[in-house]
């Protein structure tokens, strides 16, 4: 692997007509298997522009925590139903709220959020 190399295979990348949707679907599924994405935004903002760029990253981030929380709730929102009953209150009256504060602080990875709302 070799500095010319990657850079002949990223012009080759953004040459082709569906790379946006491309970036935007493995931007997705690194947001949803909790993989790292800054190399992702940083190789958007080399390839395609600022402004297309940050418009593939922002969709593949909607599409990839959507896709979590569909995940998590088909997979396990019964079962965690029962094991933290008495915790989901504050998701059942004021869900939206929850889970933005949640969003906010830097604490909690959003993976786990988009995981844990959805379950």
């Amino acid at each position: 692997l070799t500095k010319e190399r990657l850079i002949e295979a990223l012009e080759v990348y953004r040459s082709s007509p569906h790379a946006g949707a491309l970036h935007a679907l493995l931007f997705a599924a690194f947001a949803c298997a909790a993989l790292p994405v800054t190399p992702l935004m940083l190789a958007a903002g080399y390839l395609f522009g600022f402004a297309h760029g940050a418009l593939y990253n922002w969709i593949g981030s909607v599409v990839g925590a959507a896709a979590a929380y569909g995940f998590a709730r088909w997979l396990g929102g019964e079962a965690i139903e029962t094991l933290l009953r008495r915790r989901l209150g504050s998701f059942r009256t004021a869900g939206f709220r929850t889970t933005l504060w949640l969003r906010c602080i830097p604490v909690f990875p959003y993976v786990i959020v988009n995981f844990g709302a959805g379950a």
